[in-house]
């Protein structure tokens, strides 16, 4: 083995007489890919539920609130950063029958839905194009996580508006769809998409350019 070791030693300094380019994508393979820590740590164990809101009506379709919601909370699933998650039709159903104009505070909502945690998600903005031409979607969402267990209430982030996360879709080549089938997924993937974004705030992860967090 120490035989191995000194030839492969051997070659990379061979290699390197000719360009030492080769030492520094060996050294970025070695090391993997950049990550982003999570910005805050959720309690593992406990009922945790997301919620979207979206009091502008931002989204074209009050569905992708539950594709966004559902997607975030499997994804914490799967990483198993969460081992309780309320199925998020419970925060919605809670919040159903809230005045718009007094709507329920987040902690009593949070308890409606049968959760200790909330991970509320207000929905600022949307969009499938910026021109109305190409395709590239985007969103604004405000979030903050919400402890129903005591008066503390809100946990995270210090800012009352909550964290800024802003989800842009990776570039592609694609125009803006025509038909209303085109239209439903493209929504549908995106709202998948924002999900799975919302849901890296809470675990480290592969750094990826379309995620912006302030």
């Amino acid at each position: 083995m120490r035989t191995a070791a000194a030839m492969a030693a051997c070659t990379v300094l061979l290699t390197c007489s000719a360009g030492c380019n080769v030492i520094g994508t060996a050294a970025v393979v070695l090391k993997g890919p950049p990550t982003t820590d999570a910005v805050h740590t959720l309690a593992k164990d406990r009922a945790t539920v997301f919620f979207v809101d979206d009091r502008g009506s931002r989204l074209p379709r009050r569905s992708m609130r539950m594709t966004i919601a559902s997607t975030a909370g499997n994804t914490l699933l799967e990483k198993k950063v969460l081992t309780t998650v309320i199925e998020p039709r419970a925060g919605l159903e809670a919040a159903a029958g809230e005045s718009p104009s007094a709507p329920m505070d987040l902690v009593t909502l949070t308890r409606h839905a049968r959760a200790e945690i909330m991970v509320y998600a207000n929905v600022r903005e949307f969009s499938l194009s910026t021109d109305g031409q190409s395709l590239q979607p985007m969103a604004r969402l405000r979030v903050k996580v919400i402890d129903a267990t005591n008066d503390t209430g809100r946990v995270w982030p210090d800012d009352p508006e909550g964290f800024d996360l802003r989800v842009i879709a990776p570039p592609t080549t694609g125009q803006v769809p025509r038909t209303a089938a085109e239209m439903m997924k493209v929504q549908e993937s995106f709202a998948e998409f924002i999900g799975q974004s919302l849901a890296k705030l809470f675990y480290e992860h592969e750094t990826r350019p379309s995620i912006s967090t302030k």
